[in-house]
């Protein structure tokens, strides 16, 4: 944990059926403070580690009736087995089906929880010494790792029409390059740093373009789905951006659907990694856990 003085982060808190951000404030060597609506915690001690801190936070909390939207709540985190005392990430095991190699991945304490959070009743698991852990930002795109595929599921095109095929492409003026994107992302809305994006695609075009955006958090280890939606952009800019928390296993899962398509910005394309990103920014919206965005730090 890289500590200024104090640093503040955006958390969501529930009880019961109702749902309030508050907010946690971390120092190195020093308790822990939580707030959400009326109720202030303390850690009792100031030398534990994050991970005692956290814990002490989420007892006295649960007192008032209150949890923590946030990973370290999570059945599916695991505390590392050699806990330093600044280290605050533990891994996220739940791995999609799709996504059969998955690896455990570093999640901080306070990443906020995706839509397979299940709250934990039980102590918080120690990840096994010999069990194999994902580096960090382990979902960073590669540009030069993208590979063309069949761009819809037709029959195979008779030997005759392919070479038809060949013979309109030469006439044909060539498609245009495809524009880079910036790989600095907006701030993370937990912890306030900038992040990385790994990933940007477009599906449809004019005010149906929908851009879907993939980007983590290099200080929280937290992966967001974004997608911008042009045609509600002036009839409702709240709905425009919708931002939603994912797991790590679903994030190298969209990765290797974006680096399978040459052409992520064509809208026009339908090959299948168009047509998976479509597909899973509809899921996000009916299922996904949506995060409002943050626009600023605040350290004491």
């Amino acid at each position: 944990m890289a500590f200024w003085r104090v640093e503040t982060y955006t958390v969501a808190f529930a009880r019961e059926t109702t749902e309030q951000i508050g907010a946690v404030r971390v120092r190195q060597q020093a308790p822990w403070e939580a707030e959400v609506a009326d109720v202030s915690v303390v850690s009792p001690h100031a030398s534990a580690s994050p991970f005692d801190h956290f814990e002490a936070l989420t007892a006295q909390l649960a007192e008032h009736g209150w949890r923590p939207l946030v990973c370290g709540a999570c059945v599916h985190f695991r505390r590392p087995f050699d806990d330093a005392p600044d280290n605050w990430k533990g891994v996220c095991t739940w791995g999609e089906p799709e996504d059969p190699v998955y690896i455990p991945t570093p999640r901080a304490l306070l990443a906020p929880a995706c839509h397979r959070f299940m709250f934990r009743e039980t102590p918080m698991e120690i990840v096994p010494a010999d069990e194999p852990i994902a580096a960090s930002a382990s979902t960073r795109a590669d540009t030069e790792a993208t590979i063309a595929i069949q761009a819809s599921d037709a029959p195979h095109a008779s030997l005759w029409q392919r070479f038809w095929q060949w013979v309109k492409r030469l006439w044909q003026s060539p498609a245009p390059a495809e524009e880079p994107f910036s790989h600095v992302g907006p701030r993370c809305p937990t912890c306030g740093v900038h992040t990385v994006v790994d990933a940007r695609l477009t599906c449809g075009g004019g005010q149906t373009a929908v851009v879907c955006t993939l980007f983590h958090c290099t200080h929280c280890e937290t992966t967001f789905f974004d997608t911008w939606n042009e045609a509600l952009v002036e009839t409702a800019p709240q709905e425009a951006a919708r931002l939603y928390v994912i797991p790590p296993s679903l994030a190298n899962v969209a990765v290797r659907m974006w680096r399978s398509c040459a052409t992520p910005h064509n809208h026009t394309c339908d090959c299948q990694a168009h047509r998976w990103f479509a597909h899973f920014g509809q899921f996000l919206y009916q299922e996904g856990r949506r995060i409002e965005p943050r626009t600023h730090v605040s350290t004491i």
